[in-house]
């Protein structure tokens, strides 16, 4: 039986809308709190909807699941497993109250669109996990054994992939579909690697008290931001390096920072940044606001939205504080301000390099992201490298820790993904292309993904546990910019990726 939203507003979101059996899931598990590494309230709802649909269901020590689902009968195929992860990248609006540990993913229908209000939707990866258990519970659906794993802190460290005990979760298939990504009638054969690096510095700072002039908060938003890897090359600019660019610039004319906070993920494109500053009494304010003004027009032409329009929503705005709960905290001196901008103007950001190779010409060979800004008492960046080689995106990573260390950053390498390559002339990827063309009279898109996928640890783990081959693959549906709090999923594609996966299901039913 099918999980149900409790909330109102959530059930008539997705009221009407096709196939039903997703969709319930869909709602009900988004009000389960799901940040990465705290991911045991929609857990335990996923065992709890096991049970009472009488399948199997096991759990690793580090909170891994596998449900364990009969095949349909009269098939004696061998296995699939069928593979998503729970966790959430957890993104809100400035405005936003949401508290991702407690409070549910609210859903709003625009549209032909369901989207979530004020925060990121969390479709990376729900929309895997909602569709293996509705396949689960189709009665009309036809499909070997599966084996639904559903993999624990993807968006941070890979810790579910890197430690899934595949004995103890009764895993045996060899032939693995992963649902993890964003683009339609499309089957991935490969993705990159990743290498998240943090740097901290300590921050001297110096007294303002007895200093004439105004205190200001400096805020970014309307940015479009999105996922570090896959919308990289889209020119929609980071709200944390154009904040960054503004303060030197302000520096430059004697205006003071307090403090920074470019909050976010390493793997998501800032969507917005604050500073507070000190501008002083011979600093002609009016001056600074025509400069934000003409740094905003500029940010406003070049940059864009989620349409890949010039992006008219950029707001660049300066808000006077209280001097009397401010003045006591000091600014940072200007010797870790330049170790700041320094380190900052050494490490790439954005599209590094692109491919040269005829059948991916132009699109992302390697990046670098500074997804997340803070400076108060110390400073501490976050940084996302990817390539799709494992010694190319150490390289890259080196490169980025020298430029830190170089000033005087203690740094840490914090978690790391390997690139994964599978063959498009595979068993199990043709069965997908055949799937494609059977049901669209189109045998869709081969490529390859910026992001990283979980694949490459869990073959990893399969073969320690295994031995032998896996074949893999990876395909999923739609999903506009994810990990902002633009996300959003076209329904109608929804019931089309479901499709897919009944289908592919219904031909592997058939292999011996």
């Amino acid at each position: 039986m099918a999980l149900s939203p409790q909330i109102e507003g959530n059930r008539e979101a997705i009221g009407g809308l096709n196939p039903k059996l997703f969709w319930e899931n869909f709602a009900a598990l988004n009000e389960h709190p799901r940040d990465s590494m705290h991911e045991t309230p929609a857990l335990d709802a996923i065992k709890d909807w096991a049970k009472m649909s009488g399948f199997d269901c096991k759990q690793d020590k580090v909170g891994n699941l596998c449900v364990h689902v009969p095949a349909s009968e009269g098939v004696t195929a061998p296995p699939v497993i069928i593979q998503a992860h729970i966790d959430m990248v957890c993104v809100k609006t400035p405005e936003s109250k949401h508290d991702f540990s407690k409070d549910p993913i609210e859903l709003i229908k625009e549209k032909d669109y369901i989207k979530a209000k004020d925060t990121s939707l969390g479709a990376d990866n729900l929309l895997g996990v909602a569709a293996a258990m509705a396949v689960a519970e189709d009665k009309t659906a036809i499909h070997p054994e599966m084996q639904i794993l559903i993999t624990i802190d993807e968006e941070s460290d890979f810790t579910g992939a890197i430690n899934l005990d595949v004995k103890t979760l009764g895993l045996t298939g060899r032939q693995l579909i992963n649902l993890d990504t964003e683009f339609p009638s499309t089957l991935i054969t490969a993705s990159a690697a990743y290498c998240d690096i943090v740097g901290k510095l300590p921050c001297e700072r110096e007294s303002l008290q007895g200093n004439e002039g105004e205190y200001y908060e400096l805020k970014l938003s309307g940015f479009t931001g999105g996922h570090s890897g896959l919308d990289i090359d889209k020119g929609r600019g980071s709200a944390n390096m154009c904040l960054i660019r503004i303060l030197q610039k302000l520096s430059e004319k004697g205006v003071k920072i307090i403090s920074i906070n470019g909050t976010g993920k390493s793997n998501s494109i800032s969507p917005f940044a604050s500073a507070e500053i000190f501008v002083p009494s011979h600093v002609n304010v009016y001056e600074i606001n025509s400069f934000l003004e003409g740094e905003k027009i500029e940010f406003r032409r070049t940059l864009k939205d989620e349409n890949d329009c010039p992006n008219e929503n950029i707001k660049i705005e300066l808000t006077k504080l209280d001097k009397d709960v401010i003045q006591n905290v000091g600014a940072i001196t200007s010797e870790p301000k330049g170790k700041i901008f320094t380190a900052l103007k050494n490490i790439p950001e954005g599209v590094i390099e692109r491919s040269h190779a005829k059948e991916t010409l132009g699109s992302p060979e390697s990046s670098s992201n500074t997804g997340f800004i803070r400076v108060g008492n110390d400073a501490e960046l976050k940084i996302c490298a990817r390539s799709y080689g494992d010694e190319e995106t150490e390289r890259i990573a080196t490169g980025i820790v020298r430029a830190l260390t170089e000033v005087g950053f203690i740094v840490e390498l914090l978690s790391k993904g390997g690139s994964w390559v599978g063959d498009p002339n595979s068993l199990l990827s043709r069965t997908v292309l055949q799937t494609f063309e059977r049901l669209d009279g189109d045998s869709g898109k081969v490529e390859r993904v910026h992001g990283t996928l979980e694949i490459s640890g869990i073959i990893e783990r399969l073969k320690m546990a295994l031995g032998g081959d896996f074949d893999a693959v990876s395909f999923g549906t739609t999903i506009l910019d994810q990990h902002s709090t633009s996300e959003r999923v076209p329904t109608a594609d929804v019931e089309r990726f479901y499709n897919h996966l009944c289908g592919v299901l219904e031909k592997l039913a058939t292999q011996q």
